[in-house]
């Protein structure tokens, strides 16, 4: 009877068991990443954000694409016409508002809690809004100044603006940098940003040019300011006083002012101090950007936008993962920028007493060069920009032809 008893208790074991409803694990799923970096410190901290996002969302898996700034349009591009495009990406302020205007990107307003965004800097955030609709956060943020070489400045005796209001003037600043050059022996006396037309934006405003008209409606580029700034770049790459070869590529603006080539160098700021502390030859430091009718600088740094994809809300709750205090303050202090999250301080790695400074030069953005710079229309044109500029200083073209080029440019992009 007992075994008769034990036998009927393990069938209605089975049975019941068989019975129960069947839980599958959830289903793992695949969040397609592309991102840049600007140091090997900034990757390393990205990495390991990447590796405790995936532990603490065993459910989902990272597919990482690192590329670089420059080469990010294209990778874009390329994955755009396959059909792959990212659910998520780092990008440059400047171009959230083209793939937002292609309606490629995911509005994120119900995803992002309303605390979290009260956070975030309005202006800066600004590079994210389009038509009333959020498609991205911003990382960092970065601001163009000028980078001295300190012991070139001392040797020539000369005292350097350290508050916004005693900024140098074109000609104040040119003078000292030929004043440095004199003293030390440099090849040149100053060098510009980088191949980049943005670098190039603040010396267009300062002089009271711009891209567009106030409402943004008409392209105004071409006008007696735009040219007055023009040619002052060309005629310091004439004389010989601006290290060549800057807009157009060919040479590496970092090798030559960390090497003691040139005593200052225009329209760098914080993110490069990361790579210029361990190869500078020299103790360097930054000051103001010059004015000319005005003070200008430009910010940029990088923003996480939100592609359309499967997981919308999966890629937002990525992006805030990433841009959560603790990893904002984390990505800010190696990149050695200022973080756009009021709630968040950043203790730069490379000289930490400059941040008061950066702070206050950030401030000199004109308030229509910040809504000039965001509309689809630069962002679509600012490489071919830049390529006219690079063929004006190196002597290709004249300032006419330039200047036309430029109105053409973003005439075009503006129709579309």
């Amino acid at each position: 009877m007992r075994k008769k008893i034990c036998t009927l208790i393990g069938l209605l074991l089975v049975v019941s068991l068989s019975l129960m409803p069947v839980f599958a694990a959830p289903k793992k799923i695949t969040l397609s990443v592309v991102y840049y970096y600007t140091s090997e410190a900034a990757r390393n901290v990205m990495d390991k954000i990447f590796s405790e996002y995936e532990a603490a969302n065993p459910n989902i898996n990272l597919e990482i694409q690192v590329t670089t700034q420059a080469k990010w349009p294209e990778v874009m591009k390329t994955r755009a016409v396959a059909g792959q495009l990212p659910d998520v990406s780092l990008t440059v302020p400047q171009r959230v508002g083209e793939w937002a205007e292609a309606g490629l990107l995911q509005d994120g307003t119900k995803y992002i809690p309303k605390n979290v965004l009260e956070k975030f800097d309005p202006v800066r955030c600004l590079s994210d809004r389009y038509d009333g609709k959020i498609y991205g956060l911003p990382a960092n943020t970065t601001v163009r100044a000028v980078a001295y070489n300190v012991d070139y400045f001392k040797k020539a005796g000369i005292q350097v603006p350290t508050k916004a209001s005693e900024a140098w003037t074109w000609g104040e600043m040119v003078a000292a940098a030929k004043k440095a050059q004199a003293a030390s022996g440099a090849k040149y006396a100053l060098q510009f940003e980088k191949p980049s037309f943005d670098g190039w934006l603040p010396f267009l405003y300062q002089a009271g040019g711009a891209l567009f008209s106030k409402d943004m409606t008409k392209v105004a580029i071409n006008s007696p300011q735009t040219r007055r700034a023009l040619e002052w770049t060309v005629k310091l790459h004439e004389e010989g006083i601006a290290a060549p070869g800057i807009f157009e590529g060919t040479e590496d603006p970092l090798r030559t002012f960390a090497s003691g080539l040139s005593t200052m160098w225009l329209g760098t700021g914080n993110w490069m101090m990361a790579a210029l502390d361990p190869q500078m030859q020299h103790e360097y430091s930054f000051t103001f950007l010059p004015k000319d009718i005005q003070q200008a600088t430009v910010v940029g740094g990088g923003d996480w936008i939100v592609l359309k994809g499967k997981y919308p809300k999966e890629a937002w709750d990525f992006v805030l993962f990433v841009l959560n205090q603790e990893n904002m303050a984390r990505y800010n202090s190696v990149h050695i920028s200022i973080p756009p999250r009021s709630d968040v301080h950043a203790e730069y790695s490379v000289k930490p007493e400059l941040a008061p400074f950066f702070m206050e030069q950030s401030r000199m953005v004109p308030e229509e060069l910040m809504a000039h710079q965001l509309l689809p229309a630069y962002a679509a044109g600012r490489d071919k920009l830049l390529q006219e500029l690079g063929a004006c200083v190196s002597g290709q073209q004249s300032v006419d032809e330039t200047i036309k080029a430029w109105e053409q440019i973003l005439n075009d992009n503006l129709k579309k």
